[in-house]
C-alpha cells in the first residue's frame, strides 16, 4: 500500500467495510496544504489587478491607507469628509446668503 501511495495512487483504508483514512504521498499532501495559500495570493492578484483597472492612480495609496488603518483613523477619516460635505453642500451657501 505505501507504494502505491508513493507513486501517486490514493489509498482508501476502511474499517468494516467503510472509508477511514486516505493514503497518499508526501508530495500530493503538500499540494493539497499549500492549496489554501495559492488561492488567497490568486484572489489578492486578481483583487489588485481590478483594483488598479478601475481607480485611478493616486487611489491606490487611499486604497492601501484605508485598508490598513485601524479604527481611530477610519472614524476621524469619515468625520473629516462629512465635514467636507457639509461645506460644499448647496444648502449650506444658501444659508451664507
Amino acid at each position: 500500500m505505501l507504494e502505491q501511495a508513493i507513486r501517486g495512487t490514493t489509498v482508501l483504508i476502511t474499517k468494516h467495510d467503510s472509508p477511514r483514512a486516505v493514503l497518499i504521498s508526501i508530495d500530493h499532501f503538500q499540494t493539497l496544504q499549500e492549496a489554501p495559500q495559492a488561492k488567497r495570493n490568486t484572489l489578492t492578484e486578481q483583487f489588485d489587478t481590478l483594483s488598479n483597472a478601475c481607480s485611478p492612480p493616486k487611489r491606490g495609496v487611499a486604497w492601501a491607507a484605508a485598508f490598513g488603518a485601524d479604527t481611530k483613523q477610519l472614524g476621524k477619516a469619515a468625520v473629516a469628509a462629512a465635514g467636507k460635505r457639509a461645506m460644499a453642500s448647496p444648502s449650506n451657501a444658501a444659508d451664507k446668503n
